[in-house]
């Protein structure tokens, strides 16, 4: 009895977040429509990003502590002063996300289309000692009082004619970083367990046939 893969896949689901003040790039804030003017100078913000990491339906790139990865379901919601810029995929398209661990810490970046501008944006969490495990193993670190971060907001042209690129970056204050593995629903993989459990033991009771 063949059980649907989904049944125990669940996605890999990663959100990272940071806070402190941030050096504003004018350019850049229009680009995401923030609509501050060119004098907005230093500014606090806020920062959480969300990426889902699901080997049966996205392409994955996977070679230990380095993982890429297209197609996948990206979020970013982003306030800085009194105003917030928030993305997410649409159900019909897949953004990209690349994630890192090693002698820094932790590298959490996702990639994006919006309003004609390519848009990537990481924030790196610097763990004391670094991390040595997959990007994808679970993991709750910086949780509390957080770990110092930094993060960089990059935009270029949609079209890749087009010269120019433009850059934020800041320290984050406070970051921290969860890494979970959601465990199935009882109505997937644990009923189909117990289904295949209650068959095989119903099999073993018939007697045999000639």
């Amino acid at each position: 009895m063949a059980l649907p893969l989904a049944a125990f896949a669940a996605p890999t689901e990663i959100v990272s977040r940071a806070s402190g003040m941030m050096d504003t790039d004018w350019l850049v804030l229009e680009h995401l429509d923030f609509g501050f003017d060119a004098s907005a100078g230093q500014l606090p913000y806020e920062l959480v990003i969300r990426s889902s990491w699901d080997s049966e339906v996205d392409t994955i790139f996977d070679s230990g502590q380095r993982v890429s990865g297209y197609g996948i379901p990206v979020a970013v919601t982003l306030t800085i002063g009194d105003k917030t810029f928030e993305y997410a995929t649409a159900p019909w398209q897949g953004d990209a996300g690349y994630l890192q661990t090693g002698q820094y810490g932790y590298l959490h970046e996702v990639d994006f289309s919006y309003g004609g501008y390519d848009v990537s944006v990481s924030l790196s969490h610097a763990f004391p000692g670094g991390l040595t495990e997959s990007p994808l193993a679970p993991r709750d670190a910086g949780a509390g009082g957080g770990v110092p971060g930094y993060l960089r907001i990059q935009t270029y042209p949609g079209n890749p004619d087009a010269p120019g690129s433009w850059q934020m970056d800041a320290n984050a204050i406070a970051s921290s970083v969860q890494v979970t593995s959601p465990v199935p629903e009882p109505g997937m993989g644990a009923m189909a367990l117990a289904g295949l459990g209650a068959l095989l033991w119903r099999r073993r009771r018939e007697p045999a046939r000639a």
